[in-house]
Parts: structure tokens; C-alpha cells; sequence
């Protein structure tokens, strides 16, 4: 049905899901292309609104920030996810077409963008296409679940019949100043459920230190909570 509402059955931004073994049908359920100014405003919906004081115009903080978010007008794809009912969920994860350079970190470009402000958390793909009842009856079931990074990789596994939920980055699998587990992670890891922590294998000795670490970390979290 996803296929047959796009202009073109198989538009370019596609080949990247496909060439990750993704088909077009589970990545057409999670992902979709935006562009241009609708693209900046959608992306930042939530921290525009947590920002504005008034209602009769839009603050300079709020212009500053969207000309910072300029770039999104280029294109890219953009995921939310859906939460452990099944619900869409609300903070967008977008891959621009055009990434922007992080001057804090040497111009690292940043590949992957949450909105400024907006909770960093875990994303729950709609698994429905390749596990009936969705995340619904993967809690009410004893199947095991994958916690990796990225969305792409999680819809990797899900392609496969595997439930996997996506971290935004290896650090960010809890609350700022908190040390426990995403709600939705403990509430996976409950009643002895198996999880798997899949994070990308780096070729530096420091990445591949922090990604052991957090991983651990994770761990122990994940444990704690059964």
C-alpha cells in the first residue's frame, strides 16, 4: 500500500535501505523523505514549541535556530518510531541528505540529528510487517530482542523476525543524570526476557574502549531491571 502512494515505487533515497538487505515495504512503514522549509519545521516542532514565549510571532532564538537547521532543506530521511503500544512515537531521528559540521568537535559532520532539547531516546521500529501483534506480543512473548545502533541496523534484524530497538547512540540508552534504562528498554528486559547488545565493532582502540564500556553499562542496566 506504502508503495503504491509514492509518484515512484522505488524512490532513490530506497537504494540505501535496500542495500542493507531492507526491503522496501518494512523501510516504507518506519522512513520517509522530507524536504524543504516543511522539513526545518517539522524537525524542530517540539523544540520550537518548548522554546516559544509567545504566540503572535516567532522569537529571534527560534529564527536562529531554524537558519541553524537550514541545511534540512536538502532532504533527508526521517524516522519516529512507534512506543511499546504500538503508538507513534514523537521525537523524530533524521539522516540528512546535506549534514552539518560540529564546530564543538573539530567539524565533525553529524550524520545522524535528534531535535535540539528533545529527550534522546530509544526507537521502537513498527516491527509489525515481519512480527505479527507488533511490540505488543513481543511483551506479551518470550522472544529475545537485539539493542543496537541506528535505525537502519535495527531494521536489519527486523527483516529478519528479530525485535530490535535502536539506541540514537551508544551513550544515550538512559536519561540525562539518570543511570537506569530507558522506561521502554527495563520494561522490554522485564520477567527475564533475553536481550542481545549489538553496538558497531570501530576499528579505533578508543571507540572500540567506549563502545565495551557503555555496552556494559547498558549491561548492568538491563540486568538490574530482570
Amino acid at each position: 500500500e506504502n508503495l503504491e502512494q509514492c509518484s515512484n515505487p522505488y524512490p532513490a533515497w530506497l537504494s540505501e535501505f535496500e542495500s542493507s538487505a531492507i526491503s522496501p515495504e518494512l523501510a516504507l512503514a518506519n522512513v520517509r523523505w522530507i524536504e524543504g522549509e516543511a522539513a526545518v519545521h517539522e524537525f524542530l516542532a517540539g523544540t520550537i514549541a518548548s522554546r516559544q514565549k509567545v504566540g503572535s510571532y516567532v522569537t529571534a532564538a527560534n529564527i536562529r535556530l531554524m537558519q541553524r537547521y537550514s541545511h534540512l532543506e536538502a532532504g533527508g530521511w526521517l524516522a519516529y518510531g512507534v512506543d511499546l503500544q504500538d503508538e507513534p512515537a514523537q521525537i523524530p531521528y533524521l539522516k540528512p541528505k546535506v549534514p552539518r559540521q560540529d564546530d564543538a568537535r573539530g567539524g565533525r559532520k553529524i550524520k545522524y540529528e535528534t531535535p535540539p532539547g528533545m529527550e534522546a531516546r530509544p526507537i521502537l521500529p513498527d516491527i509489525s510487517p515481519r512480527i505479527e501483534g507488533g511490540w505488543r506480543a513481543v511483551l506479551a512473548g518470550t522472544l529475545p530482542i537485539v539493542i543496537t545502533e541506528g535505525v537502519k541496523k535495527a531494521l536489519g534484524l527486523i527483516e529478519l523476525g528479530i525485535p530490535a530497538v535502536a539506541l540514537r547512540g551508544i551513550t544515550q540508552w538512559h536519561a540525562k543524570g539518570d543511570k537506569s534504562p530507558w522506561p521502554e528498554l527495563a520494561a522490554l528486559a522485564a520477567g527475564g526476557r533475553q536481550i542481545f547488545i549489538a553496538f558497531d565493532q570501530d576499528t579505533a582502540r578508543s571507540s572500540r574502549r567506549d563502545v565495551a564500556r557503555e555496552a556494559s553499562k547498558l549491561a548492568g542496566g538491563i540486568a538490574a531491571a530482570g
